[in-house]
């Protein structure tokens, strides 16, 4: 069994290398040499299992009952219960320690999150208003590739014009071949 040691330091002591040498946590069930390849490799595990899920459950209520948003809920609660996991609850008991010294998920003020929202708002009209922008001064020109080709439907309909079915028969094929 794992134990979380720390060593938490005045702000005065900090050196100049910063919080990094303040704080010494020494929980990891990922072995010290090649950290950071370790480390990425734990985010990309982390972040599949975030959002894997969550992309098979919107996927699933696209083709069953599009016009009820069933799996909102679900993955609210899935994503609830991912984070409570992340943040050190349920088993394995040891790796709890490294998990929650690990999130790094700090609490933010009323303030910050403020300011967080009304900048990624404003990120978000500012986007838009671009892309507007951009399509009203640049004109892209047609594809000619999806003019030329015809559609499932002018190819459905030519065939049906001349007595023929989706299922080629003889007589289909001689009375092409006396045309």
């Amino acid at each position: 069994m794992q134990t979380a040691v720390v060593n938490r330091a005045s702000p005065a002591s900090l050196n100049r290398t910063g919080l990094e040498q303040a704080v010494n946590v020494s929980v990891s069930p990922l072995p010290e040499n090649g950290s950071t390849v370790q480390a990425v490799i734990a985010g990309m595990l982390v972040m599949l299992a975030g959002t894997i899920p969550r992309n098979i459950l919107f996927a699933a209520n696209l083709r069953y009952v599009p016009s009820l948003p069933w799996a909102v809920p679900i993955v609210a609660v899935y994503l609830w219960i991912f984070w409570r996991y992340l943040s050190g609850d349920g088993p394995p008991a040891e790796t709890r320690a490294w998990r929650r010294s690990s999130l790094r998920a700090n609490p933010l003020s009323a303030r910050a999150w403020t300011l967080a929202l009304l900048a990624g708002g404003l990120g978000i009209v500012a986007l838009v208003l671009g892309l507007w922008l951009a399509n009203r001064m640049v004109v892209l020109p047609g594809n000619p590739a999806a003019l030329a080709s015809p559609s499932r439907r002018q190819i459905a309909a030519s065939s049906e014009e001349d007595g023929c079915s989706r299922t080629r028969t003889r007589s289909c094929a001689s009375s092409r071949r006396r045309t």
